[in-house]
């Protein structure tokens, strides 16, 4: 489905005419008997995603300004990237106005009656459509539950920093810098992404 995926952004970044996906390669940090970084490298390999292995000396070499505390390896997926969110969603918008569709803002859902017709009451009026794509993010059950529906989503409250460099450029896509995550470090993965959109600024 990446594949795909990739295809129909940049169909979409043709219709914009603004670049939305920056590739810069997506590196997963984790030590070597790490499960979730072996499920992913055989996912990698069953569907011929480019990809490389990296041993923690290759990571050193490669990547001189990430410190390894434990001896980590690394395992870089070539095809990862970035999408500019806001840029993206402002896009997305655009062309859902462009083929005849209407973006309503500020309006909050209430309540959802299935039926033939989808009925979907917001804080301004009700709405009908043969079908309905919900896209809540962390407040989904809270539409879903008094449908007698709950998906096994666990909403997490993180923090977004955004680091200076200390050298600049050295984090950048410039310096072929890719995304990372970092995986069994913490409870949760840490992620981070190169500087680019926010030129010195890395956020982790």
């Amino acid at each position: 489905m990446m594949h795909e995926c990739y295809q129909i952004w940049a169909q979409l970044e043709h219709e914009a005419g603004t670049q939305l996906h920056r590739q810069t390669g997506l590196l997963l940090l984790g030590m070597k008997e790490n499960q979730e970084l072996k499920t992913i490298q055989a996912n990698l390999s069953r569907q011929r995603v480019e990809h490389q292995c990296l041993s923690s000396e290759e990571l050193k070499q490669r990547f001189p300004n990430i410190r390894l505390p434990r001896g980590e390896v690394g395992l870089l997926d070539n095809s990862g990237g970035v999408i500019y969110a806001y840029k993206a969603l402002r896009a997305l918008q655009d062309a859902i106005r462009q083929l005849g569709g209407i973006v309503r803002d500020g309006e909050k859902v209430v309540e959802i009656n299935p039926g033939l017709l989808v009925t979907v009451k917001t804080t301004s009026r009700s709405y009908q459509a043969k079908s309905l794509v919900i896209t809540a993010g962390p407040w989904t059950n809270q539409l879903l539950r008094p449908l007698g529906i709950e998906l096994p989503l666990q909403t997490l409250r993180i923090n977004v920093c955004y680091w200076r460099e200390m050298v600049p450029g050295s984090y950048g896509v410039s310096q072929a810098f890719p995304c990372f995550l970092w995986l069994g470090l913490c409870p949760h993965h840490i992620y981070g992404l190169p500087t680019g959109e926010y030129p010195g600024l890395m956020k982790v």
